[in-house]
Protein backbone atom coordinates (compact mmCIF):
# COMPACT_ATOMS: atom_id res chain seq x y z
CA UNK A 1 0.00 0.00 0.00
CA UNK A 2 1.59 3.61 -0.97
CA UNK A 3 2.74 5.29 1.60
CA UNK A 4 3.11 2.38 4.41
CA UNK A 5 6.61 1.50 5.83
CA UNK A 6 8.50 -1.29 5.19
CA UNK A 7 11.86 -3.25 5.69
CA UNK A 8 14.09 -3.81 3.22
CA UNK A 9 17.77 -4.47 2.01
CA UNK A 10 17.30 -3.16 -1.49
CA UNK A 11 19.60 -0.03 -1.80
CA UNK A 12 17.91 3.16 -2.25
CA UNK A 13 18.47 6.26 -4.79
CA UNK A 14 17.36 9.36 -3.34
CA UNK A 15 14.52 10.00 -0.36
CA UNK A 16 12.83 13.73 -1.43
CA UNK A 17 11.98 15.36 1.82
CA UNK A 18 10.54 18.82 0.33
CA UNK A 19 10.70 21.24 -2.53
CA UNK A 20 10.66 24.92 -2.30
CA UNK A 21 10.08 27.35 -5.25
CA UNK A 22 10.99 30.84 -5.16
CA UNK A 23 9.81 32.89 -8.30
CA UNK A 24 9.82 36.65 -6.86
CA UNK A 25 12.96 37.74 -9.64
CA UNK A 26 10.75 35.87 -12.27
CA UNK A 27 8.23 37.49 -14.85
CA UNK A 28 6.24 34.19 -14.27
CA UNK A 29 3.76 34.26 -11.90
CA UNK A 30 2.96 31.33 -10.34
CA UNK A 31 -0.18 29.73 -9.29
CA UNK A 32 0.13 26.66 -8.70
CA UNK A 33 2.98 23.64 -8.98
CA UNK A 34 3.22 19.82 -8.74
CA UNK A 35 6.02 17.42 -8.16
CA UNK A 36 5.82 14.42 -10.59
CA UNK A 37 7.30 11.17 -9.58
CA UNK A 38 6.24 8.73 -12.45
CA UNK A 39 2.75 8.64 -12.81
CA UNK A 40 1.92 10.66 -9.15
CA UNK A 41 2.06 14.23 -9.05
CA UNK A 42 1.93 15.76 -5.48
CA UNK A 43 1.05 19.76 -4.85
CA UNK A 44 3.23 22.06 -3.70
CA UNK A 45 1.49 24.63 -1.08
CA UNK A 46 2.10 28.28 -1.55
CA UNK A 47 4.17 29.94 1.53
CA UNK A 48 5.01 33.34 2.22
CA UNK A 49 4.96 36.06 -0.87
CA UNK A 50 5.85 34.77 -4.16
CA UNK A 51 7.17 31.58 -2.54
CA UNK A 52 6.06 28.01 -2.03
CA UNK A 53 6.93 25.31 -0.32
CA UNK A 54 5.73 21.49 0.10
CA UNK A 55 7.45 19.18 2.85
CA UNK A 56 6.96 14.80 1.98
CA UNK A 57 6.34 12.66 4.84
CA UNK A 58 7.62 9.88 4.81
CA UNK A 59 9.79 10.80 2.21
CA UNK A 60 9.44 10.64 -1.28
CA UNK A 61 11.68 7.72 -3.09
CA UNK A 62 13.59 7.54 -5.99
CA UNK A 63 15.23 5.47 -8.48
CA UNK A 64 17.12 6.47 -11.39
CA UNK A 65 14.73 4.67 -13.43
CA UNK A 66 12.04 6.76 -12.47
CA UNK A 67 11.17 9.99 -13.89
CA UNK A 68 10.68 13.45 -11.40
CA UNK A 69 9.38 17.16 -12.81
CA UNK A 70 7.82 19.82 -11.66
CA UNK A 71 5.12 21.37 -13.30
CA UNK A 72 4.35 24.99 -13.43
CA UNK A 73 1.17 26.79 -14.04
CA UNK A 74 1.65 30.62 -14.46
CA UNK A 75 0.71 34.04 -15.69
CA UNK A 76 3.28 36.48 -17.12
CA UNK A 77 3.36 39.48 -15.83
CA UNK A 78 0.83 42.03 -17.21
CA UNK A 79 -0.65 39.11 -19.36
CA UNK A 80 -3.69 37.11 -18.80
CA UNK A 81 -3.07 34.27 -20.90
CA UNK A 82 -2.61 31.40 -18.50
CA UNK A 83 0.71 28.81 -19.33
CA UNK A 84 1.87 25.35 -18.43
CA UNK A 85 5.58 24.35 -18.48
CA UNK A 86 7.36 21.24 -17.15
CA UNK A 87 10.42 21.34 -15.53
CA UNK A 88 12.78 17.76 -15.90
CA UNK A 89 15.13 17.01 -13.24
CA UNK A 90 17.99 14.64 -13.98
CA UNK A 91 17.89 12.15 -11.50
CA UNK A 92 21.96 11.38 -11.88
CA UNK A 93 23.14 15.15 -11.29
CA UNK A 94 20.61 14.98 -8.28
CA UNK A 95 22.61 12.15 -7.24
CA UNK A 96 26.05 13.65 -7.60
CA UNK A 97 24.95 16.31 -5.58
CA UNK A 98 24.03 14.65 -3.11
CA UNK A 99 26.95 13.14 -2.15
CA UNK A 100 28.17 16.51 -0.88
CA UNK A 101 25.10 18.11 0.60
CA UNK A 102 21.23 18.15 1.50
CA UNK A 103 19.81 20.06 -1.30
CA UNK A 104 19.93 19.98 -4.94
CA UNK A 105 19.53 23.71 -5.82
CA UNK A 106 18.21 24.38 -9.70
CA UNK A 107 17.35 27.82 -11.81
CA UNK A 108 14.70 27.91 -14.52
CA UNK A 109 14.16 31.10 -16.02
CA UNK A 110 14.75 33.07 -12.48
CA UNK A 111 12.95 30.66 -10.57
CA UNK A 112 15.02 29.16 -7.86
CA UNK A 113 14.08 25.57 -6.57
CA UNK A 114 15.47 23.91 -4.00
CA UNK A 115 15.13 20.23 -3.60
CA UNK A 116 15.86 19.17 -0.13
CA UNK A 117 17.32 15.35 -0.10
CA UNK A 118 16.51 13.06 3.27
CA UNK A 119 19.25 11.11 4.72
CA UNK A 120 21.76 9.25 3.07
CA UNK A 121 21.58 8.52 -0.70
CA UNK A 122 22.09 5.03 0.11
CA UNK A 123 20.62 2.71 2.89
CA UNK A 124 20.30 -0.86 3.93
CA UNK A 125 18.81 -2.91 6.52
CA UNK A 126 16.47 0.17 7.16
CA UNK A 127 12.82 0.82 7.07
CA UNK A 128 11.62 2.69 4.07
CA UNK A 129 9.11 4.01 2.63
CA UNK A 130 7.34 3.39 -0.54
CA UNK A 131 8.18 4.83 -3.57
CA UNK A 132 5.73 6.81 -5.70
CA UNK A 133 3.90 3.75 -7.18
CA UNK A 134 1.36 1.86 -5.12
CA UNK A 135 3.71 -1.10 -5.59
CA UNK A 136 6.93 -1.10 -4.33
CA UNK A 137 9.70 -0.78 -7.39
CA UNK A 138 12.84 -2.70 -7.40
CA UNK A 139 15.39 -0.61 -7.52
CA UNK A 140 18.29 -0.69 -9.72
CA UNK A 141 21.77 -0.14 -8.83
CA UNK A 142 23.06 3.53 -8.88
CA UNK A 143 26.43 4.64 -9.67
CA UNK A 144 27.09 5.56 -6.22
CA UNK A 145 26.34 2.08 -5.14
CA UNK A 146 28.71 0.44 -8.32
CA UNK A 147 31.45 2.39 -6.19
CA UNK A 148 31.05 0.94 -3.16
CA UNK A 149 31.73 -2.50 -4.43
CA UNK A 150 34.57 -1.40 -6.83
CA UNK A 151 36.11 2.20 -6.64
CA UNK A 152 36.65 3.01 -9.91
CA UNK A 153 34.09 1.51 -12.81
CA UNK A 154 35.84 1.25 -16.52
CA UNK A 155 33.87 1.62 -19.46
CA UNK A 156 35.09 1.48 -23.04
CA UNK A 157 32.85 3.61 -25.07
CA UNK A 158 33.05 3.69 -29.13
CA UNK A 159 31.88 5.35 -31.36
CA UNK A 160 32.90 7.33 -34.60
CA UNK A 161 33.47 11.17 -34.51
CA UNK A 162 30.35 13.09 -34.06
CA UNK A 163 28.50 10.89 -32.82
CA UNK A 164 28.44 12.60 -29.66
CA UNK A 165 30.56 10.55 -27.36
CA UNK A 166 32.41 13.37 -25.60
CA UNK A 167 28.84 15.30 -24.84
CA UNK A 168 27.51 12.00 -23.73
CA UNK A 169 30.01 11.34 -20.50
CA UNK A 170 30.03 14.77 -19.53
CA UNK A 171 26.51 14.63 -19.11
CA UNK A 172 25.87 11.14 -17.70
CA UNK A 173 29.19 11.34 -15.08
CA UNK A 174 29.61 14.80 -14.42
CA UNK A 175 33.17 14.40 -16.24
CA UNK A 176 34.05 17.78 -17.82
CA UNK A 177 36.38 17.00 -21.10
CA UNK A 178 36.81 13.60 -20.34
CA UNK A 179 38.01 12.75 -24.17
CA UNK A 180 40.99 15.13 -24.49
CA UNK A 181 41.12 17.15 -27.50
CA UNK A 182 45.30 16.30 -28.13
CA UNK A 183 44.11 13.25 -30.58
CA UNK A 184 43.48 13.95 -34.19
CA UNK A 185 39.62 13.82 -35.43
CA UNK A 186 39.37 10.01 -35.57
CA UNK A 187 42.03 8.92 -33.61
CA UNK A 188 42.43 7.04 -29.96
CA UNK A 189 44.44 5.33 -28.23
CA UNK A 190 42.33 2.88 -26.52
CA UNK A 191 44.16 1.77 -23.99
CA UNK A 192 45.01 5.61 -22.27
CA UNK A 193 42.67 6.23 -19.48
CA UNK A 194 40.59 9.77 -19.24
CA UNK A 195 39.95 10.21 -15.49
CA UNK A 196 38.57 13.72 -14.89
CA UNK A 197 39.67 15.77 -11.86
CA UNK A 198 36.25 16.36 -11.42
CA UNK A 199 35.01 13.19 -10.84
CA UNK A 200 37.97 10.60 -10.75
CA UNK A 201 35.76 7.31 -9.59
CA UNK A 202 35.12 7.05 -13.59
CA UNK A 203 37.72 5.73 -15.71
CA UNK A 204 37.26 6.27 -19.27
CA UNK A 205 38.66 4.77 -22.76
CA UNK A 206 37.70 5.92 -26.01
CA UNK A 207 37.47 4.29 -29.60
CA UNK A 208 37.09 5.19 -32.54
CA UNK A 209 34.15 3.28 -34.49
CA UNK A 210 34.47 0.61 -37.08
CA UNK A 211 34.87 2.22 -40.47
CA UNK A 212 33.32 0.44 -43.17
CA UNK A 213 35.72 -2.10 -45.03
CA UNK A 214 38.19 -1.70 -41.84
CA UNK A 215 39.04 -4.69 -39.53
CA UNK A 216 41.85 -3.80 -37.80
CA UNK A 217 40.03 -1.56 -34.97
CA UNK A 218 37.52 -4.61 -34.18
CA UNK A 219 40.76 -6.66 -33.66
CA UNK A 220 42.23 -3.92 -31.61
CA UNK A 221 38.56 -3.58 -29.39
CA UNK A 222 38.87 -7.31 -28.87
CA UNK A 223 42.38 -7.56 -28.26
CA UNK A 224 41.73 -4.55 -25.36
CA UNK A 225 38.48 -6.69 -23.63
CA UNK A 226 40.26 -9.53 -23.80
CA UNK A 227 43.29 -8.09 -21.92
CA UNK A 228 40.87 -6.22 -18.90
CA UNK A 229 39.46 -9.56 -18.60
CA UNK A 230 42.04 -11.39 -17.74
CA UNK A 231 43.58 -8.32 -15.03
CA UNK A 232 43.99 -9.74 -11.33
CA UNK A 233 41.21 -6.75 -9.64
CA UNK A 234 38.21 -5.82 -10.37
CA UNK A 235 38.91 -2.44 -10.62
CA UNK A 236 41.32 -3.31 -13.53
CA UNK A 237 38.52 -4.98 -15.63
CA UNK A 238 36.52 -3.74 -17.71
CA UNK A 239 32.89 -3.19 -16.66
CA UNK A 240 30.67 -2.00 -19.58
CA UNK A 241 30.85 -1.29 -23.24
CA UNK A 242 28.71 1.26 -24.98
CA UNK A 243 28.74 1.13 -28.57
CA UNK A 244 27.37 4.63 -30.35
CA UNK A 245 25.44 5.41 -33.13
CA UNK A 246 23.77 8.49 -34.01
CA UNK A 247 20.08 7.80 -34.86
CA UNK A 248 20.36 7.81 -38.75
CA UNK A 249 17.80 9.14 -41.02
CA UNK A 250 15.14 7.22 -42.48
CA UNK A 251 16.73 5.19 -45.65
CA UNK A 252 20.64 5.40 -43.72
CA UNK A 253 22.08 2.64 -42.83
CA UNK A 254 22.86 1.26 -39.14
CA UNK A 255 24.94 -1.30 -39.01
CA UNK A 256 28.49 -1.03 -41.12
CA UNK A 257 30.65 -4.46 -41.81
CA UNK A 258 32.68 -3.91 -38.53
CA UNK A 259 30.43 -3.50 -36.00
CA UNK A 260 28.50 -6.37 -37.68
CA UNK A 261 31.86 -8.22 -37.43
CA UNK A 262 32.15 -6.50 -33.31
CA UNK A 263 28.18 -7.67 -32.47
CA UNK A 264 29.20 -11.62 -34.13
CA UNK A 265 32.02 -12.11 -31.96
CA UNK A 266 29.28 -10.66 -28.73
CA UNK A 267 26.68 -13.35 -29.99
CA UNK A 268 29.24 -16.12 -30.01
CA UNK A 269 30.64 -15.17 -26.07
CA UNK A 270 34.10 -14.34 -27.70
CA UNK A 271 33.84 -11.18 -25.71
CA UNK A 272 33.57 -13.14 -22.71
CA UNK A 273 30.46 -11.56 -19.94
CA UNK A 274 31.39 -8.31 -20.55
CA UNK A 275 28.42 -6.09 -21.32
CA UNK A 276 27.91 -4.30 -24.22
CA UNK A 277 24.74 -1.67 -24.31
CA UNK A 278 24.09 -0.08 -28.07
CA UNK A 279 23.38 3.51 -27.42
CA UNK A 280 21.64 5.64 -29.96
CA UNK A 281 22.54 9.26 -29.74
CA UNK A 282 20.91 12.77 -30.67
CA UNK A 283 17.53 11.49 -29.74
CA UNK A 284 16.44 15.02 -29.52
CA UNK A 285 17.47 16.15 -32.67
CA UNK A 286 15.56 12.88 -34.07
CA UNK A 287 12.23 13.90 -32.67
CA UNK A 288 12.60 17.61 -33.88
CA UNK A 289 13.38 15.92 -37.34
CA UNK A 290 9.94 14.01 -36.39
CA UNK A 291 7.94 16.77 -35.34
CA UNK A 292 8.65 18.76 -38.75
CA UNK A 293 7.24 16.26 -40.51
CA UNK A 294 3.77 16.12 -38.80
CA UNK A 295 1.06 16.86 -41.23
CA UNK A 296 0.00 20.75 -38.99
CA UNK A 297 -3.63 19.57 -40.17
CA UNK A 298 -3.94 16.94 -37.79
CA UNK A 299 -2.66 18.63 -34.93
CA UNK A 300 -5.69 21.35 -35.51
CA UNK A 301 -7.79 21.15 -31.75
CA UNK A 302 -5.34 18.58 -29.94
CA UNK A 303 -3.48 19.98 -26.49
CA UNK A 304 0.36 20.07 -26.37
CA UNK A 305 0.01 17.17 -24.50
CA UNK A 306 -1.78 15.27 -27.42
CA UNK A 307 0.93 16.32 -29.61
CA UNK A 308 3.69 15.28 -27.76
CA UNK A 309 2.26 12.19 -27.73
CA UNK A 310 1.89 11.52 -31.01
CA UNK A 311 5.13 12.69 -31.82
CA UNK A 312 6.61 9.81 -29.17
CA UNK A 313 4.48 7.54 -31.17
CA UNK A 314 5.26 8.42 -34.42
CA UNK A 315 9.12 8.22 -33.45
CA UNK A 316 8.98 4.99 -31.45
CA UNK A 317 7.39 3.32 -34.82
CA UNK A 318 10.44 5.44 -36.98
CA UNK A 319 13.17 3.91 -34.43
CA UNK A 320 11.94 0.20 -34.78
CA UNK A 321 12.00 0.82 -38.20
CA UNK A 322 15.55 2.26 -38.82
CA UNK A 323 17.57 1.14 -35.22
CA UNK A 324 15.80 -1.66 -33.14
CA UNK A 325 14.95 -3.69 -36.07
CA UNK A 326 18.27 -3.90 -38.16
CA UNK A 327 20.02 -4.29 -34.72
CA UNK A 328 17.39 -7.33 -33.60
CA UNK A 329 17.86 -9.09 -36.73
CA UNK A 330 21.31 -8.76 -36.69
CA UNK A 331 22.26 -9.20 -33.39
CA UNK A 332 19.10 -10.92 -31.65
CA UNK A 333 16.53 -9.37 -29.03
CA UNK A 334 19.32 -9.57 -26.05
CA UNK A 335 21.47 -6.81 -27.19
CA UNK A 336 20.43 -4.15 -24.46
CA UNK A 337 19.82 -0.51 -26.15
CA UNK A 338 19.22 2.80 -24.61
CA UNK A 339 17.94 5.76 -27.23
CA UNK A 340 19.85 9.05 -25.38
CA UNK A 341 20.06 13.00 -25.79
CA UNK A 342 22.22 14.88 -23.73
CA UNK A 343 19.53 17.70 -23.18
CA UNK A 344 17.81 18.69 -19.71
CA UNK A 345 14.42 18.34 -20.93
CA UNK A 346 15.63 14.66 -22.34
CA UNK A 347 17.42 13.71 -18.88
CA UNK A 348 15.20 10.85 -18.57
CA UNK A 349 16.72 8.66 -21.68
CA UNK A 350 20.36 9.11 -19.87
CA UNK A 351 18.95 7.54 -16.46
CA UNK A 352 17.29 4.88 -18.60
CA UNK A 353 21.17 4.20 -19.77
CA UNK A 354 23.02 4.16 -16.63
CA UNK A 355 20.06 1.71 -15.14
CA UNK A 356 20.33 -0.42 -17.79
CA UNK A 357 24.64 -0.19 -17.72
Amino acid sequence: MANSIHTSTTPCALHISGISIDFSNSEKNVESADARINQLSKPIEHDAGKTMRQTFSPPIQLSLGDTFSLHLRYRRRFRRKIGHEDIPFDLADILRASDARQEYHKSHDNIKIVVVLSGNTITEHAEQPDSASDTTLELQPTTSEIIQICPRFRILVIGKTGVGKSSLINRAFGVHEAIASTHKPGEADIDHEFISPQNDRFVLHDSKGFEPGEEGNVNIVRGFIERRRNMDTLKDKLHAVWLCFEIPRAGGRLLETGTEDFLTLKRGGKLGNIPVVVVFTKYDRFINRVDRTLDESSLVGLSSNAVKELVKNKADAELKEICIGPLEKFAGSDVPYATVSTKEEHAETLAHLIQIT
